[in-house]
């Protein structure tokens, strides 16, 4: 890191105390100063205007004045720092004259400069081409249920498979294989779900069955992270969107055209379609179009009944399980080696007092608490440290975004190679940190509410839990990031330190699966 190094050690406190507090900051030396920068901001160090000028007015003269000519900036007689204001406001992308002028200029390594913004085509033609590997017996169980549905009169139906197990495929396999085998007008498709990387993981999982098993070319349409398109009607289509993009061209009347044509629409995690908003549009659309849920949790909280009822009647009480699987879908799927066996362990880090939201989640207020405590987070460190120098891969659910970036500065500051990841992160910045940590670059990546879903690294061997909740599917989605087995690329077995305050913990992985059973009566007659 030769940029870093020829900067002063105010300036890199400067920035590292705004992001972590000083108090924190005070106590790092030089090397580990550069190591939280690093790992804190990465490739959106320069990124921020402030921090840009920073750099700046920190420069000698030399450097100033061959940026300024670099970058076609006037010097005249104004002062340093509106020049600074002015050269920092200009774009600093990949292939941007600042960025390139700058890392010429001041030596800037790779990974401190801007990458290139995710270029995912909006439309796309999918074309029948290839093999791919053939499903599970109980996935082909499935494949059957949902055809069988489709052809059936219900409106419909939630489909419960395991995290880890295959839902996205066996879902797609169906559709696909509906439409290749029928003559019919009805041939597109909505796939939703509550996040840009769910929809693109449905999105290349279709774009391999299809390619493999097509019968004519599909027009897919990725609508998330602010994309759009005006849908033809002309041809069968795929739409992958987010539930707010979609939403908000269902209400402007952008789906009108093309509802004639659409045979169903799939729901990724499901128990959230049962919001008001998003749940209102649902109970619109099934009066025209079937409707199929996925989740490995068919409810939305432990404790709230009437949230449960909502998401059971949105469904129509029509779940449909795996007869394959057994009672213990789980610890089968376990025996195969497609999941792999937790190993739990508790540690009690504090006594805080945990208060509940009205969501039914441990309140903001205590997870905030919680996360500047400063006991509570040696302890965490301190158990990483461990895990890592064990050789583990670890994936960390922290309890704030301050608290990822406290969490991977005290890691940083004692040599682990960490990265964290938030919901405010741009895509491309957010999946080049994913995938360094999937090569093995950072062996430990922090998050806060953005991982517990459509994130796929099979070789995970630990999960580290640092914020308490009383939501079940949290909870289960959480562990869920762990399981894969060694016949999906994990491991037989993994670790999860559950960090354990004034609140119970759930039961095993088994027990939190079928905690919804008694909710579904129907579940016999569908499953």
């Amino acid at each position: 890191m030769s940029f870093l190094k020829s900067l002063e050690s105010d300036l890199l406190l400067k920035w590292i105390s705004k992001e972590i507090g000083l108090m924190q900051a005070g106590d790092l030396d030089r090397l580990g100063q550069e190591n939280v920068v690093k790992a804190i901001f990465g490739n959106s160090l320069l990124k921020s205007r402030s921090r840009f000028v920073d750099l700046i007015l920190q420069c000698d003269q030399g450097k100033f004045d061959l940026l300024c000519q670099r970058v076609k900036v006037n010097q005249g007689q104004r002062k340093k720092l509106d020049i600074a204001i002015e050269i920092a406001s200009k774009p600093f992308t990949e292939k941007s004259l600042l960025a390139r002028s700058a890392r010429e200029i001041f030596l800037i390594d790779d990974c401190f400069m801007p990458v290139r913004e995710s270029s995912f085509e909006v439309e796309s033609l999918i074309e029948p081409v290839s093999l791919v590997p053939p499903a599970y017996d109980y996935q082909l169980e499935m494949i059957g249920k949902i055809r069988s549905f489709l052809v059936g009169y219900e409106s419909s139906v939630l489909m419960q498979l395991p995290t880890g197990s295959g839902k996205t495929r066996v879902a797609l396999q169906s559709i696909a294989e509906h439409f290749w085998s029928r003559d019919t007008e009805k041939n597109s498709f909505v796939w939703l779900a509550h996040t840009q990387e769910l929809c693109q993981q449905a999105y290349e999982t279709f774009k391999r069955i299809w390619v493999a098993s097509g019968n004519e070319p599909v027009k897919a349409y990725c609508l998330w992270g602010g994309r759009k398109a005006v849908i033809s009607n002309s041809q069968p289509s795929a739409i992958f969107s987010t539930f707010g993009t979609f939403c908000a061209m269902y209400e402007r009347g952008e789906f009108y055209e093309v509802t004639s044509r659409l045979h169903c629409i799939f729901i990724d995690e499901a128990h959230r379609a049962s919001s008001r908003v998003f749940g209102g549009v649902v109970k619109q659309l099934k009066t025209q179009v079937k409707i199929i849920g996925l989740t490995a949790t068919p409810g939305r909280h432990a404790d709230l009944d009437v949230d449960n009822l909502e998401l059971k009647q949105l469904f129509d009480s029509n779940l449909i399980t795996s007869t394959i699987l057994g009672s213990d879908p789980i610890k089968n799927l376990q025996e195969r080696g497609i999941l792999g066996v937790p190993k739990i362990e508790f540690i009690v880090a504090s006594d805080a007092e945990i208060f509940v939201s009205n969501t039914g989640d441990v309140s903001a207020g205590t997870l905030e608490v919680l996360s500047q405590d400063d006991d509570r987070n040696q302890v965490i460190v301190r158990e990483l440290s461990k895990l890592v120098i064990s050789g583990h891969k670890v994936l960390v659910f922290s309890c704030s975004v301050d608290h990822s970036k406290l969490l991977v500065a005290n890691l940083a500051a004692g040599g682990i190679l960490s990265a964290y990841v938030d919901s405010d992160m741009s895509s491309s910045r957010r999946m080049g940190v994913i995938d360094s940590f999937s090569r093995g670059e950072n062996m430990v990546l922090v998050n806060y509410g953005i991982l517990s879903t459509g994130f796929d690294v099979p070789d995970i061997s630990a999960v580290v839990i640092t914020r308490p909740t009383s939501s079940i599917v949290l909870y289960s989605q959480m562990l869920g990031r762990g399981m894969r087995g060694p016949s999906a690329g994990g491991s037989e077995d993994f670790f999860v330190l559950d960090i354990r305050d004034n609140i119970d913990s759930f039961g095993k992985v088994n027990e939190v699966y079928g905690y919804f059973d008694s909710l579904w009566q129907s579940r016999g007659e569908h499953g």
